[in-house]
């Protein structure tokens, strides 16, 4: 296989862009899953208690109305704020300068990957990846449970995109998370 090279700098959108991704990486589906499930008991428990409240008599409608505002909020915006919040703290970390070198260089090639920058120069196996994901604007490559390297697919054309990860999921198998892809579309 012909080696896939790409050649750009970080931009704002791409480190954001990366921080995000790295947020959806960590917080699989059971995350989400779990918190959209509590938003919905909360909900339910809010309905529950004003039913309590009319039939009892009992002064719980303000309990009542604080489980149905955390529920929805959990339901319906509490991904959403979490995934604002980092890309925001993302920007600050870029405008500050704390996001690495700018420009570098990554070549894919079948036995590994390999790294280019000013100041870093690495070729790691496939098999020492710590694990590797895509999303429709960046693919992340972990080399550690708090170090990635963010690709922007921007960077790469439609068919350097498929090359890269089809070779990511022969090389990488269970490591490998792609989103929005079902296990028999691989």
């Amino acid at each position: 296989m012909e080696p896939v090279t790409l050649n750009f700098a970080m931009t704002r959108e791409d480190f954001t862009n990366g921080a995000a991704a790295r947020l959806k990486m960590q917080t699989g589906g059971t995350y989400r899953a779990v918190t959209r499930l509590a938003g919905a008991a909360l909900i339910l428990t809010g309905c529950v208690l004003f039913a309590f409240h009319f039939t009892a008599g009992r002064p719980v409608q303000w309990l009542a109305g604080l489980c149905a505002v955390f529920g929805a909020f959990l339901l319906f915006l509490g991904l959403q704020v979490e995934e604002t919040a980092v890309r925001r703290m993302a920007s600050a970390r870029f405008e500050k300068g704390l996001c690495g070198v700018a420009a570098q260089e990554v070549v894919f090639r079948e036995d590994g990957a390999e790294f280019r920058s000013e100041r870093y120069e690495a070729k790691i196996p496939y098999e020492m990846f710590y694990a590797a994901y895509a999303d429709e604007t960046t693919v992340l490559l972990c080399t550690a449970s708090d170090e990635s390297r963010i690709i922007p697919k921007r960077t790469m054309s439609l068919e350097e995109q498929e090359r890269v990860e089809h070779l990511l999921a022969a090389k990488l198998n269970r490591k490998f998370k792609q989103e929005g892809a079902r296990e028999w579309t691989k």
